[in-house]
């Protein structure tokens, strides 16, 4: 733990030199230990919010005048004094009152509860927000499964056994970059692990145990990032792995790739006091780097000064290292009046840059192989513009370290063991019991025999409901008879997690007034059925996508904001002629918000999450939310409109073309302390000393998870995420989204296929944020464009960008973690084309032979029939992976796989896939080709479940009785880990050119191309 005192922020500051405060009677200030300095920062921060949010007084505070005794008073307004923006738009005291009044009820009840802290409890038991989720009322739900279940346990063993509930109820999958709830995750049973995270943190808090949800915003090792959660229990804090049960604390598949990281934090209510050393502070929200409890650290003190060598006090600062194939910032923090900042990290290589004025500096501060725990570094701000040309750039991660045997603690005993397996295998039963109630192919026949709906269509809805089910059925079920297809229309424009955990007010409000709005866009329409100009059905079932601009009215969703009611809402305060107008010149609509909503983003650590409904009863919000409301008001007016697919730009339809419209934070009163923004949780703040300031991260200003192809929350984990929430495939190319010509003047970007790629000893294909990226220079840094993940299709077509500099990005990961990178600096001029190469350096040693596969090793194929790894792996290489479906590492495998089966198949050679005596499955059966139905019945449903795209027509999955195959390989060629899975390269002699284990997102199309180097 570090031992750097959390500094207070400046509201508690001032506070904290007033009078005795007002809030809370003496009694009830005992309760929770706070003194008459913390009592007058609470009741300043309080009257502050309550200013805020005057527009909706009676249902955020009128229960303050209700019967509530002085302990509840105190903590609703603690949680008050403390809300970010977005809840004071989006939620009703009634639920928080709940929220208060559960939270001290199990405090009382729970044997464990007086020995939790006050400032654990109010900051780590009582809010029921953990990240960027909805908030329901959760706690009674949980605590009636839990607390009886746990009451009799220490509380380290309940923590344990919540996390054995976990598992009943969710695993892994990837998914879009919205966090789901947790009673939405339990109603869906898969989500990420920042659900998984989510769900185990509210479980935990829902008896009484302080849980804290913890993330390394991007690995320096591998293409990814990752959430966990940390618990309190009897003094100290520990970690599990959300909903991955282990038989001890502090035991995660993770643990080798936390001791590689360079920053792990949690977010907490600001005025957090913990020992941990502080990574943002002084705003609405307290960040605290936790890095210390997983990996080895070191202190970076920078010095900023400008260009006359005069300290350059206010300037940003990002600590950024190579992910995702773009320079992402970690931590931005804002220099103190000495021009210095602090920041603690990890022994890996970081790219520092500062900016500010229209001048920067950068420079690359070198940790891998340091070993002082602190370093000192200057930056002058001398630069304008960009560089000219390409520069290349090395950058290390740190290093594998072995595991601390006195931190893994006491070898469990066989017995301890074996109950954890029953466990682990009883969790499994629950949760495949709970999933075979959802819908499949008879329901939704029935169901489309009844509506006269497509019964394919129909079954696409009703699976990606999962538990939400009974609500989509009978959404379909009352309005299809009235609306003919527009009811499924609407379905199909949403996202499969929307569909978990939609209601039917949120859903009748976008159909109902939705179907207004495209009458009054399109009067031709007949809304009755769908129009020819609605799309039709194509020959495989699938429907036929809905135009452009009648999908940007009809789709309720914009970003990844809060999915709820606000069409009926929003329609109703304007009269027709009002909204007739707007559509007229829709540029007039931007106006009138930007003049009547007020932009406060230093209020919210997550911005982009308020409904457009709450953002207009609310009158004000972070940019973001602004502008989805802004959007959100254009489709319920019948005006096509979107964010721009590439830079989030509102834009509306006008004149058949897509128009640019001003933005709030443009024209619109700003709040002098607005940050920039950045999303949770990826984002990293001020460590030591500073003031905080936004981190960009994905769906912001500075993306990390893209809005068209990457995941959120936990990660970017791009290549699960769901398209553009309102493009009509759900699933553009980079093509649709760069033919669109900016607004106000913009030249063209062509990428060429270059005679030097041609020549290169192995050749790599541009795939965006695979190996390359594209971004904007924007006051002094650089602004990654948001298109499709792995999107291929980018050569010799126009991307049609605004003017100004730009830099494109490559890079090529090393096994090892290194990465070879070049950043290559051009500009976009009005009304020119700009043709550029992507070239990708190529490391220079050849790949070496680590070992000979053992080709009689003995599998089983089709539950009978045996066959050799050299029949299997046939005369021209092959990839084979040992695989466990249960765990994450593995699925992220099979997600790649399917992801590849493009590159795979073309490759021309087999991947094979075995399974392990000790996974879930008796028997294997080839895994062919063919859409996601026909594939996924070839398996036994807990691997088919896990795969979720079409894996190659190449893939064989066998199996490994008791182990035999894999002992094998292990004696000919030791694999570098003992987590699944476990993934080589063999060429046509059965040699082992790769090998990896465990957790390593993007090992598959590494394999790839060495498989490619050796056997081409």
């Amino acid at each position: 733990m570090g031992t750097d005192k959390a500094a207070r922020d400046p509201i508690t500051e001032a506070a904290g030199k007033a009078e005795s405060g007002k809030v809370g009677t003496s009694a009830a200030r005992e309760s929770f230990s706070l003194s008459s300095a913390e009592l007058a920062a609470l009741e300043t921060s309080f009257n502050l919010r309550r200013e805020l949010a005057k527009h909706r007084e009676q249902e955020l505070f009128g229960v303050l005048t209700g019967d509530l005794n002085e302990e509840e008073r105190l903590a609703l307004e603690w949680l008050y004094a403390h809300m970010p923006i977005n809840d004071l738009a989006d939620y009703d005291g009634e639920l928080f009152l709940s929220h208060v009044r559960q939270a001290l009820e199990t405090r009382r009840r729970m044997p464990w509860g007086a020995r939790v802290p006050d400032e654990l409890f109010l900051h780590y038991v009582l809010p029921p927000r953990i990240n960027n989720e909805r908030i329901e009322d959760y706690r009674g739900v949980i605590a009636g499964e839990l607390e009886e279940r746990v009451r009799n346990l220490t509380m380290a063993e309940a923590v344990l056994e919540t996390n054995y509930w976990c598992y009943e109820k969710a695993t892994y999958t990837g998914s879009d970059a919205r966090t789901i709830s947790p009673l939405g995750l339990m109603r869906s049973a898969k989500g990420r692990c920042g659900e998984e995270s989510t769900l185990a943190t509210a479980a935990l808090r829902s008896i009484g145990i302080p849980a804290r949800q913890c993330y390394t915003p991007r690995w320096a090792h591998v293409d990814d990032n990752h959430a966990w959660v940390e618990a309190w229990a009897d003094g100290a804090w520990h970690y599990i792995g959300a909903c991955e049960p282990e038989p001890a604390l502090d035991r995660g598949w993770f643990d080798g790739p936390a001791r590689r990281a360079m920053l792990v934090h949690t977010r907490v209510s600001s005025g957090y006091a913990g020992p941990e050393p502080i990574t943002v502070g002084g705003g609405a929200h307290t960040e605290i780097n936790l890095l210390s409890n997983y990996a080895p650290t070191r202190k970076l003190h920078v010095r900023v000064a400008d260009r006359f060598g005069r300290p350059a006090g206010g300037a940003k600062v990002q600590f950024q290292l190579y992910n995702y194939a773009e320079l992402h910032p970690i931590a931005e923090i804002t220099a103190d009046g000495q021009g210095s900042v602090s920041f603690v990290t990890g022994f890996g290589d970081l790219v520092v840059r500062a900016a500010q004025g229209g001048f920067w500096g950068e420079t690359t501060v070198r940790g891998f192989g340091a070993s002082t725990p602190e370093e000192n570094a200057e930056l002058v701000l001398d630069q304008e513009g960009q560089p000219e040309g390409a520069v290349d750039i090395d950058l290390t991660p740190p290093g594998e370290l072995a595991a601390d045997p006195e931190a893994e603690g006491q070898a469990l005993s066989e017995a301890a063991l074996e109950r954890h397996r029953e466990k682990v295998a009883e969790g499994e039963r629950i949760r495949a019991a709970y999933e075979r109630t959802f819908a499949g192919e008879a329901e939704a026949n029935a169901l489309a025999a009844k509506t006269g709906l497509d019964a394919k269509r129909t079954l696409r809805v009703l699976e990606d409901a999962r538990g939400n089910v009974e609500a989509i059925a009978a959404f379909l079920e009352d309005h299809a008879p009235r609306f003919g297809e527009w009811p499924l229309r609407l379905l199909e424009s949403l996202t499969a997690k929307d569909l978990i955990d939609s209601d039917r007010r949120t859903l009748d409000d976008h159909l109902l007034h939705g179907l207004e709005a495209l009458a009054d866009y399109a009067p031709e329409l007949d809304l009755g059925s769908p129009a020819a100009r609605a799309g039709g059905e194509e020959a495989d079932g699938n429907a036929a996508p809905l135009p452009e601009d009648l999908a940007h009215v009809l789709n309720p969703r914009v970003r990844w904001e809060r999915l709820a009611p606000y069409r009926g809402a929003l329609r109703a305060a304007f009269s027709a002629e009002q909204r007739a107008a707007f559509r007229a010149d829709p540029r007039t609509l931007a106006r009138y918000v930007a003049a009547n909503r007020t932009v406060r983003g230093e209020l919210t650590p997550v911005p982009g999450k308020a409904s457009p409904a709450g953002t207009w009863a609310l009158k004000t919000g972070d940019r973001e939310s602004v502008e989805i409301l802004l959007i959100a008001l254009c489709r319920s007016f019948g005006i096509p409109a979107r964010l721009h697919p590439a830079d989030q730009r509102p834009q509306a339809l006008v004149g058949g073309e897509w128009t640019d419209l001003e933005r709030p934070t443009d024209i619109g009163r700003q709040s002098a302390t607005e940050e920039a923004d950045e999303s949770s949780p990826r984002e990293a703040r001020n460590e030591g000393s500073g003031s905080s300031s936004a981190a960009s991260d994905p769906s912001t200003a500075h993306p990390a998870v893209s809005l068209l192809g990457s995941a959120g929350l936990d990660a970017p984990k791009s290549a699960s995420a769901e398209a553009d929430p309102a493009d009509p495939a759900r699933q553009p190319s980079a093509a649709a989204a760069a033919a669109v010509p900016p607004s106000g003047g913009g030249g063209t970007l062509r990428l060429l296929r270059g005679a030097a790629a041609e020549a290169a000893p192995v050749s790599v294909e541009a795939a965006y944020r695979e190996n390359f990226t594209l971004a904007r220079l924007e006051n002094g840094f650089y602004a990654t464009l948001e298109y499709p993940f792995r999107e291929k299709d980018v050569y010799d077509r126009p991307f049609e960008l605004q003017a100004g500099d730009y830099r494109m990005t490559t890079g090529i990961r090393l096994q090892d973690g290194r990465v070879l990178g070049r950043l290559l600096y051009f500009k976009i001029e009005p009304g020119a084309e700009t043709q550029l190469e992507p070239l990708f350096r190529q490391p220079e040693e050849a790949v070496p032979v680590l070992g000979a596969a053992p080709g009689d090793a003995p599998l089983l194929r089709t539950g009978v029939e045996t066959a050799s790894l050299a029949e299997l792996a046939g005369s021209r290489g092959a990839l084979v992976a040992w695989i466990d479906p249960r765990l994450e590492p593995t699925r992220h495998l099979l997600r790649e796989a399917g992801e590849s089966r493009t590159e795979l198949e073309a490759a021309g050679r087999p991947l094979i896939l075995i399974l392990q005596s000790d996974s879930p499955v008796n028997a294997v059966e080839d895994r062919a080709s063919g859409n996601a139905e026909e594939a996924g019945a070839k398996l036994p449903p807990e691997v088919a479940s896990f795969v979720p795209k079409p894996l190659p027509s190449g893939t064989v999955f066998a199996y490994d009785r008791f182990g035999e195959a894999l002992n094998a390989m292990k004696a000919a060629c030791p694999p570098p880990g003992t987590e699944y899975p476990h993934l080589f390269v063999l060429d046509e002699s059965l040699n082992v050119r790769y090998a990896e284990s465990g957790y390593k997102p993007g090992s598959c199309g590494e394999a790839l191309q060495v498989l490619r180097s050796v056997t081409d």
